[in-house]
């Protein structure tokens, strides 16, 4: 074992003392810290879908989707698209690999209904809803629509009427382009002429779809860091895969995640799914053969990802993008919130485009996915180098004050001095720690979580702005940073003013998500209207900004409209003009930022609180460090807080094999005295106790870390039961959970329960 491990000092399961509260439960100092948590590997876990499983040994047959009667439209060097119109479908032939891609092997399959196969294979599909939400759902290929198809030299336009009883008709355009398809719908084209409102367009929804097990491969969605859907025997399960692209609209979905979670799981494991910050898909067919990867271009803001394995609702595997025009909220009709359903009147404002690229060979897997990904945005100069010269190798977020709830009056409890914080750093420089990235969390007066969002601070709770510019030249000397924490866009209570300061919903109420427990403290969470928050925000970084200081910014993964009658602004419009206001407080070094959506990466030079697994819902069998592939060499990328949950020995290696450095949530005092303020739930923070597991678990990392840092990571692969292997761009990283050496052959051994780097021949 690394003589740093030995070091490291996680909490005893043993003869610790716990005290409980109406808050939860939580640790005192009185324990002494040893290996227990660290011990040994739970290879169980292994086989759970935190991890990617091993790809399977036999081999399937490929799905055989047949040109019979279908007509050849456009080709270029790569791609020819075919058309059966009387179907309204197509297939698209793989020139590189020789293989035919479709949507059904058979036409007319016995185990689908007429609507569901037209739904499946039609070049694009709709669900529709009447006055009472009803859905229903329909293809351009059903046998009561009427498609007429008109041809130019690369694609063809179909015109769709879908019939008498639904009374909707659209225009839809394919594509064909270098190395991809192109699906789009033009929103003018889009008429309705009864009393049915189109909710959702798809495009060949099942491309690629597989019967149960009968091939080799995998669904890919991105939940979380990325997650990966085997296919395997129908199964039934509660719900599918759907995530909206860019997270809730809180403006208008009125699914509490949390209150839903509520009747599926205790309190205590409650937690909101990940939200999907990058709008793609894709899947495969065989190992290493054939895959497809779908990426949404335009209409991302009203798109969501739609996964279904085989057995919810058909036999059948597929993923696909739909495109949300309308849905069904909540209106109230009493001063006590109750509600009726009600259709949204008028429709987003989407022109929906999807990209779908085929992939073959060594291509063909989700690091393919990733790559092709990776060199798109690229190009698009959405993805550019912004890692940093003194880029951080662990993050410690220390909290300065907070609310402390009072029997009559709420106070200020001062939680963590700035003297005790610059000791801390000069102790873990001492200890060879550097590139620290030292956020302070409730800096202004009144605290985390009573701050007033609208006021312009001068100074803060641990002092004046210039004594935090001279920890920031302490930490320089060995490339440091000191960030002041904000959070502009989320509020408790006493905050704001909800009235003037938080956004309205559709139904002209504020936008708020109610806490699961009725009596928490301050958990209720107000959301500001988006303009007002970032203003705020920017007032605030004028003045730090004249220290020297910077700020980490959480909250890059919310996006909602704001729908205060007369006064409307859309989701789409929200997210161009995030995009310009981060691009103006962006410094030629980037910004930090929590969770940042797609638009944001341009900025990112630290993405903080980076998924390290998919969600690992029931149907997820593996998940895939599909993040970390397409940003890692492009910015710095850390790990959730360690003594949140994520800390373990196994989790220590998957940071190490998903590129991510850890992070730290830290205070002065021990949590017992914290159980009246809103880090109640934090069960162990006091940073003496976690002091030497810092070192141990940085060094641990950064040894390993350093050694590809700038570098883009190309693959990832399990390469057996216990070892994983990483390539970048100057080497590979093997990680070894296994109790027992692994040795590569050539006279390189992997030690059990660790991990090496290993240069490429042209970097030796």
């Amino acid at each position: 074992m690394s003589s740093y491990l030995k070091k490291i000092a996680p909490l005893a399961m043993a003869g610790v003392m716990l005290f409980t509260t109406a808050c939860g439960t939580n640790l005192t100092d009185d324990y002494e810290i040893s290996e227990a948590l660290l011990g040994n590997v739970d290879m169980e876990q292994l086989s759970s879908n935190r991890f990617t499983q091993l790809e399977p040994e036999g081999t399937k047959p490929l799905p055989e989707y047949k040109l019979d009667g279908y007509t050849l439209v456009a080709e270029n060097d790569k791609l020819a698209l075919f058309v059966k119109e009387e179907i309204a479908s197509i297939r698209v032939l793989n020139k590189e690999s020789g293989y035919v891609w479709g949507a059904l092997e058979n036409e007319d399959p016995e185990n689908l209904n007429n609507t569901w196969s037209s739904f499946a294979q039609s070049v694009v599909s709709i669900s529709y809803m009447d006055e009472t939400g009803a859905i229903k759902q329909i293809g351009a290929g059903n046998k009561n629509a009427d498609c007429e198809f008109d041809y130019f030299d690369n694609g063809f336009v179909c015109e769709v009427d879908f019939g008498r009883k639904v009374d909707i008709s659209l225009e839809a355009k394919v594509t064909l382009d270098e190395d991809h398809i192109t699906f789009s719908v033009d929103d003018n084209t889009i008429v309705e002429d009864g009393d049915n409102f189109i909710a959702s367009i798809y495009f060949l929804p099942f491309l690629g779809s597989t019967q149960e097990d009968q091939a080799d491969g995998y669904l890919f969605v991105p939940d979380g860091s990325g997650a990966l859907l085997r296919y395997q025997n129908a199964a039934k399960y509660l719900k599918n895969y759907s995530g909206r692209v860019y997270g809730v609209d809180y403006a208008i979905d009125t699914l509490n995640e949390l209150n839903d979670l509520a009747s599926n799981r205790p309190v205590e494991f409650l937690k909101s799914e990940n939200t999907v910050t990058m709008p793609v898909y894709g899947l495969t067919l065989g190992v290493d053969d054939e895959a497809v990867f779908g990426r949404v271009t335009n209409g991302d803001s009203y798109a969501y990802i739609n996964a279904s394995p085989a057995g919810l609702t058909v036999p059948y595997n597929w993923v696909s993008a739909s495109f949300l025009y309308r849905q069904v909220y909540s209106q109230p009709i009493s001063k006590n919130g109750a509600g009726v359903p009600v259709v949204q009147k008028e429709a987003n404002t989407v022109n929906p485009s999807l990209e779908v690229y085929f992939l073959a060979n060594e291509d063909a897997n989700y690091s393919g996915m990733a790559r092709r990904y990776a060199d798109i945005l690229t190009k698009e100069g959405v993805l550019e180098n912004n890692l940093l010269s003194n880029a951080p190798q662990v993050a410690l977020d220390y909290v300065a004050a907070d609310v402390e709830k009072g029997l009559l009056i709420n106070s200020t409890k001062e939680i963590t001095s700035l003297s005790y914080i610059s000791e801390a750093m000069k102790g873990l420089e001492e200890a060879g720690i550097e590139n620290i990235a030292l956020t302070i969390k409730g800096w202004q007066a009144g605290g985390l979580s009573g701050y007033k969002k609208s006021e312009t601070y001068k100074e803060t709770e641990l002092g004046s702005f210039q004594e935090l510019a001279d920890v920031q030249k302490l930490l320089a000397e060995k490339n440091g940073s000191v960030f002041l924490y904000s959070d502009p866009l989320r509020a408790t209570e006493i905050q704001i003013n909800s009235r003037q300061d938080a956004g309205i919903t559709l139904s002209q109420s504020t936008i708020k998500k109610t806490a699961v427990e009725k009596d928490a403290f301050l958990e209720d969470i107000w959301y500001l209207k988006t303009e007002l928050g970032m203003e705020y925000l920017q007032k605030q970084l004028e003045v730090v900004e004249d220290y020297g200081l910077q700020m980490a910014i959480d909250g890059g993964n919310l996006l909602y409209g704001e729908y205060l009658s007369g006064s409307f602004v859309s989701r789409e419009d929200i997210k161009t003009r995030l995009s310009e206001i981060y691009g103006e407080i962006a410094t030629e070094e980037g910004l930090t930022l929590f969770n940042p959506n797609q638009y944001l990466l341009k900025y990112t030079s630290v993405y903080r609180n980076t998924p390290v697994s998919g969600s690992q819902d029931l149907y997820e069998t593996d998940s895939v460090p599909f993040l970390q592939l397409v940003l890692s060499g492009n910015m710095t990328l850390i790990a959730p807080y360690a003594n949140d949950g994520f800390y373990s020995k196994i989790d220590l290696l998957k940071s190490i094999e998903y590129n991510v450095y850890p992070s730290y949530l830290l205070t002065e005092v021990d949590n017992v005295e914290l159980v009246d303020t809103t880090l109640c739930n934090e069960s162990s923070t006091k940073y003496t106790n976690w002091k030497a597991t810092i070192e141990a678990s940085y060094h641990f990392v950064s040894d390993v870390l350093e050694q590809v840092e700038g570098q883009k990571m190309l693959k990832h692969e399990r390469i057996n039961e216990s070892v994983f292997a990483v390539t970048y761009e100057n080497g590979i990283i093997y990680v070894n959970y296994g109790a027992s050496d692994y040795d590569l052959g050539n006279g390189t051994v992997i030690q059990a329960e660790n991990a090496l780097y290993v240069p490429s021949a042209t970097t030796e």
